[in-house]
């Protein structure tokens, strides 16, 4: 009978794929591209407002993305899903907890829906003016 060496929960950390099971890096790589769409959707509808004089059916799509993510941020109770899941197969952090502490990750979800909801609000007074 084999016996395997006992090392610390950080040492096993540092192996590849050691820490966690191959799933959560497929669940962080889906959130990584996720959080860019948004964040590239997010830029270019701020580009939009205060740039652009027509509004065209690409600016249409960004808007409904941006809108589409608050609701399901919101229906599931102010927690992504996706970091939902990714806690499920074992990973502490969610998406913004890879590069920020836990306790300013969760305060930045509200300031980052007011910076997307200006100008989503801004277009949509634009449109219908």
């Amino acid at each position: 009978m084999r016996m395997k060496p006992h090392m610390p929960s950080d040492v096993q950390r540092t192996r590849l794929f050691g820490a966690y099971p191959p799933m959560v890096y497929i669940l962080r790589t889906i959130h990584v591209a996720l959080g860019s769409f948004f964040a590239v959707c997010l830029i270019y509808l701020y580009y939009v407002v205060f740039t652009v004089t027509q509004v065209s059916s690409t600016v249409w799509g960004a808007t409904v993305a941006l809108v589409g993510e608050t609701v399901v941020f919101v229906a599931s109770g102010g927690v992504c899903p996706l970091s939902t899941w990714q806690r499920k197969y074992g990973d502490e952090k969610g998406f913004l907890g890879l590069f920020l502490p836990i306790n300013l990750a969760r305060a930045l979800f509200p300031f980052v829906l007011v910076i997307g909801a200006v100008p989503i609000a801004l277009i949509i007074w634009r449109a219908f003016r």
